[in-house]
């Protein structure tokens, strides 16, 4: 591969990394100062409590993975990498994204199975 063509796509990911990055601050920021004009509950849910705790939750996991990551020399195609930062940042959104992705999954298993529908039939009948 050609070296510009590696420049390139390097400023697409930081592109990419940086809009992701401001769409995740301007949803928190609307999420928090939307507070007191959003119904506490809609549909059943506590929306601004349940939008916290996927916050803290997203936090959590981020600085888990960025300590459970490995900072020690890594050779790959020849050449020593020993920038300990990068090396950690890139186990921990390795980390991260497996473990968000698992939690996905075991989340839309959960909503498949039925079990919350039986569960909300539990509590109306002893009502």
């Amino acid at each position: 591969m050609d070296d510009w063509a590696i420049d390139i796509l390097l400023w697409v990911i930081y592109l990419s990394l940086f809009i992701a990055a401001v769409a995740v601050v301007f949803s928190v920021v609307r999420t928090v100062s939307s507070a007191g004009k959003k119904p506490l509950i809609e549909n059943g849910l506590p929306v601004n409590r349940l939008a916290w705790l996927v916050a803290l939750f997203w936090m959590a996991v981020m600085l888990f993975s960025f300590f459970l990551g490995d900072s020690s020399e890594l050779q790959a195609n020849g050449k020593t990498f020993s920038d300990q930062l990068a090396l950690r940042l890139t186990d921990m959104f390795i980390y991260a994204a497996t473990i968000l992705i698992a939690v996905a999954i075991l989340g839309v298993l959960y909503g498949l199975s039925g079990m919350n529908r039986k569960w909300g039939m539990k509590n109306k009948s002893k009502k």
